[in-house]
């Protein structure tokens, strides 16, 4: 077990891995700046974003439920820059959070 690292130590742990599993949509925000694959233990996401780039895949919390095979051939590989990343997103009361259930098919 880890003490809470500072943010940038968080930051350069989630830059040396090969794919990160969090519920944090701040997480799910830098991992795809940072090129890092990212598993959302979460039924919904309000950063649409990643999902659309397919640097992020919500997994849910069904322990059942498939991740993808390889987070290396992810598209999250690539270091995204943050104009092109967040600039995209709408306000939130014009584009509700993506969820499993209200758009499967960017989720399989």
């Amino acid at each position: 077990m880890l003490d809470p690292p500072s943010y940038v130590d968080l930051l350069g742990l989630q830059s040396r891995t090969t794919v990160v599993i969090t519920d944090s949509g701040g997480i799910q925000e830098e991992t795809t700046y940072l090129g890092v694959p990212c598993l959302t233990l979460r039924e919904n996401t309000e950063r649409p974003v990643t999902v659309t780039l397919g640097t992020n895949v919500l997994v849910g919390r069904d322990p059942t439920n498939s991740a993808p095979n390889s987070p290396e051939s992810s598209p999250a590989r690539q270091r995204r820059e943050p104009a092109l990343l967040f600039g995209m997103v709408t306000r939130a009361h014009e584009s509700p959070p993506y969820s499993l259930t209200s758009s499967p098919e960017l989720f399989l």
